[in-house]
């Protein structure tokens, strides 16, 4: 039996305890567990992001996004975790259930 497992992260400590646990509950790396650890960045208002241009703001989101997953990244590449790292903008409650009902 194969199952997935989704972790939202904020780069915050609790994110990275989160991500300790399911390392430890789970015993990962285990081939029967696929991980998604995904981070959504709120979108700048339309008008800031129009002003900024395409390339600021979408350089700004993925810079953000990875500083936030870079903790928990860290601390699952060190243990041999293998996981999909998934970048959103949106917010955050309502991307994250988007994506699980894709999965």
């Amino acid at each position: 039996m194969r199952f997935r497992i989704l972790l939202a992260t904020d780069g915050s400590s609790i994110a990275r305890n989160a991500a300790r646990f399911l390392v430890e509950r789970f015993a990962l790396p285990d081939e029967r567990c696929q991980l998604d650890v995904i981070n959504v960045h709120y979108a700048l208002p339309p008008r800031v992001a129009s002003a900024l241009g395409r390339g600021i703001v979408g350089a700004y989101y993925r810079d953000e996004s990875q500083q936030a997953l870079e903790g928990v990244r860290r601390m699952l590449d060190q243990r041999g975790v293998e996981y999909n790292a998934i970048m959103k903008v949106g917010m955050p409650a309502a991307r994250i259930v988007e994506h699980a009902e894709q999965c």
